[in-house]
């Protein structure tokens, strides 16, 4: 809980300095979710270079989406 609580003091001060209304600052949370999400499948997909369509796919479908999501949540929970 603490670290919600210094996550959601952040993004309030950034909110401030911005001057960013509550949907901006969503989709500014979604925004840092859909390229980090992006980096880690690129990432991941960099690894599995060389290897069979298959494990890439294994790699898309199991690991980098379901990350994307899990960022893009967090971000709005911190913003709620």
């Amino acid at each position: 809980m603490r670290l919600i609580k210094a996550d959601k003091r952040l993004a309030e001060r950034i909110q401030k300095k911005l001057n960013f209304s509550n949907y901006q600052m969503l989709c500014l949370s979604w925004a840092i979710g859909l390229v980090m999400g992006l980096a880690i499948a690129i990432l991941f997909l960099w690894i599995s270079m060389g290897k069979d369509n298959t494990f890439k796919w294994f790699v898309i479908t199991y690991l980098a989406i379901p990350i994307f999501l899990i960022i893009t949540v967090y971000g709005y929970l911190i913003l709620k």
